[in-house]
């Protein structure tokens, strides 16, 4: 069976067309937003053109280059007009219509309305984080969903990683749950040994995360294996051969080239600097 083969085999496994979840997923994120923007009065206000100068005045906001950022993305997704040159209209008619994809349930739907409520906050120089409360327990949940775990097999399955085992970086590791999976797979296929080449490295800006990633590692090994089999040799593993938890950005990883023989990354992207 050819690597894509098995790719397909574990992506199938969501047990969801995939063609159509991204359309259904790309129509719920612009739903939430439209209705935030809606919500914020957006569009009433621009019932006539305005300028992003105007719009950053009368909204109160203070970040123009976001501001701008999601205008250009509205002009192009049909949203908004473009008029007059340096002015932004609302169309007469705005479709927000959206039904929510069949993997997101519960915390996960949660989340994402968590994301797109806090963009006038973002617009007005107050960032939403994710370290604490509701937040931090919804994104822990949501990582550790059933889709997220065929996502990361999938990767897993199109390289071969977990057949030819090496050094190993994590991007974004968070709170260490998707790293813990990660030690797991290799621990299952018999690599955590003495000779062995496995050395796991996760990377994460928040030191909040980075501790509860350090604490909690052992535990979250130990929900991935559940009853899967006799785990005797756990804490010999788990002591010897721990993965590191380090301070570090996605945009300057703090390692020299051709350190790491694969590197991982998931739901990082959107909180990087995408230029």
């Amino acid at each position: 069976m050819t690597s894509k083969a098995r790719a397909w085999k574990e992506l199938m496994k969501v047990g969801i067309n995939t063609g159509k979840l991204r359309k259904e997923v790309d129509a719920y994120y612009r739903g939430n937003v439209i209705r935030t923007l809606r919500d914020e009065g957006w569009f009433e206000y621009l019932s006539r053109p305005r300028t992003a100068d105007e719009i950053l005045s009368h909204f109160d906001y203070t970040d123009l280059e976001f501001l701008e950022y999601m205008l250009d993305i509205l002009v192009e997704d049909g949203t908004l007009l473009r008029v007059k040159g340096d002015k932004y209209q609302a169309k007469e008619h705005i479709d927000d219509g959206w039904v929510l994809p069949a993997c997101f349930k519960g915390t996960m739907d949660d989340l994402w309305q968590d994301h797109a409520r806090a963009i006038p906050d973002r617009l007005r120089g107050h960032p939403l984080t994710f370290t604490g409360g509701m937040n931090l327990f919804n994104w822990d949940d949501v990582l550790s969903s059933h889709l997220y775990e065929q996502i990361r097999r999938t990767a897993f399955a199109l390289t071969g990683a977990w057949n030819r085992p090496g050094a190993f970086l994590d991007v974004g590791s968070g709170t260490g749950w998707g790293t813990a999976a990660i030690w797991t797979y290799y621990y299952l296929r018999g690599h955590m040994t003495d000779n062995s080449p496995v050395r796991i490295i996760g990377i994460e800006p928040n030191e909040k995360l980075l501790r509860i990633a350090e604490d909690e590692f052992a535990r979250m090994v130990r929900a991935h294996l559940g009853d899967k089999s006799d785990h005797s040799g756990l804490e010999h593993a788990l002591e010897k051969f721990p993965p590191e938890f380090k301070n570090g950005f996605a945009e300057s990883i703090p390692f020299d080239d051709e350190t790491f023989d694969y590197v991982y990354s998931s739901m990082v992207l959107h909180w990087t600097n995408p230029k």
